[in-house]
Parts: structure tokens; sequence; C-alpha cells
């Protein structure tokens, strides 16, 4: 099955995707203008590490596989089916189990990456050199 990205109205089966890709990180990737989805897939023991988000809210969803999820020094355990919100601000980190882990993650979309130590304009204002703050992608790194 091809990962199709959602905004092609197709139904995209997250299981299949998950269970047969051999990739770490991001395997699949949709949304919308204000909507960020990613289908993200460890090995066991892998994962990402201990890091703080003060973007967004993010809703992981178990999707095949087990894992370990700490927010904010609380470790809980992520099931197939079973859902976790995450705070904005919180930190967190995520540890595959034995058989490794595929999980959702939903979220408000970010504005893209930014150099640091600049101001960032108002979305859609053209910066110095004709870049705009909307041509910037969003990276797939940690989610």
């Amino acid at each position: 099955m091809a990962a199709d990205n959602i905004n092609t109205g197709m139904i995209v089966d997250l299981v299949a995707l998950a269970s047969t890709s051999s990739n770490a990180g991001a395997i699949w990737t949709g949304g919308q203008n204000d909507l960020n989805v990613n289908l993200v897939r460890f090995d066991a023991e892998d994962g990402v590490a201990a890091h703080l988000n003060d973007e967004v809210d993010v809703l992981i969803v178990g999707i095949v596989g087990t894992g370990d999820i700490e927010v904010d020094g609380l470790c809980q355990s992520l099931m197939p089916g079973q859902a976790l919100i995450i705070p904005r601000g919180a930190r967190r980190a995520i540890t595959a189990g034995a058989e490794g882990i595929a999980y959702l993650t939903c979220h408000r979309r970010r504005a893209g990456l930014w150099p640091a130590g600049l101001p960032r304009a108002r979305s859609g204002m053209v910066l110095e050199g004709g870049v705009s703050d909307r041509s910037s992608s969003e990276g797939n790194g940690s989610q």
C-alpha cells in the first residue's frame, strides 16, 4: 500500500503501513493547512530522546507494538488503541518495547524551522531576501 498523503481524502491503513515498514522515524505523514499527522515507528528499545516541546499539544495514539512514554517524569506504557495527550510545555521521551512500536501523532501545524537568534516575522510576511516565513517546511524529526 502506498503511503498516500491524507489530503487525497483516501483512507490510510495505519496498521498495514506500520506492520510492513522496516524504516525508523516518521514513515507516513499527512495533514491539511492547520493539521500535522505522522505515523512514527521504532524498533525495540529505540525511540525519541527526552525533549521539551513548547509549541503545541500532541495527541499520541498507539498503532502497533508497545512502548514507554515518559511525560514530565511520569512513565506510562502505551499499547495499540490507547491514546495520550501530551500538553504543550511538557518534557517527553518515547522508548519502544521489545517488539517495537508504531504510533500516530497529531497536532496543530507548527511554524517552520527558524534560525536561532532571529525574531520571527508575523505569519505570511516576506522577510529580507524575499523569503516568506511560510516557505519553511516542518521537519519530521522527533515526534
